[in-house]
């Protein structure tokens, strides 16, 4: 069975917050090495996950807005935790990988209501089983 799991290859910050440190459009790049390892081990048990450039946004409602404008970034997936989740790996220094389980593509126009039967037992089969397993897998690394 076939199902494409997605991890970051790099994403953009993008805000509206007033923060002194604030940088908007940052780019945040996690251990591509790490990264590297955990796809080649599960590659072994033939799961496939796609590196892939992720847009984060803090709401939305900024997505659907600046929709056009994030488009300009030519990034493949746009979402909302994965920056803060992998600024939080290096503040702690620990190896971090993010599994994204697409869940619909504003860009592409497949909805997260509405799927066809096939897609949504690909969804639920990278949700429900093959999610666990490699969030298993990957704390038990060694």
């Amino acid at each position: 069975f076939y199902f494409d799991f997605f991890t970051l290859f790099w994403l953009i910050l993008y805000d509206f917050l007033h923060i002194d440190d604030y940088i908007p459009y940052e780019k945040v790049e996690p251990d591509m090495k790490f990264i590297d390892d955990v796809i080649a081990r599960e590659s072994k048990k033939n799961i496939t996950i796609k590196k892939a450039s992720v847009f984060c946004t803090p709401s939305i409602a900024l997505e659907y807005i600046h929709l056009n404008e994030i488009k300009n970034f030519n990034t493949d997936l746009i979402e909302m935790e994965t920056a803060g989740f992998y600024l939080m790996a290096d503040l702690i220094e620990v190896p971090s990988i993010a599994l994204l389980v697409v869940s619909d593509n504003s860009s592409t126009g497949v909805a997260l209501i509405g799927r066809t039967k096939e897609e949504q037992n690909n969804y639920n089969h990278g949700r429900y089983d093959l999610l666990p397993m490699l969030i298993f897998d990957i704390v038990n690394m060694k």
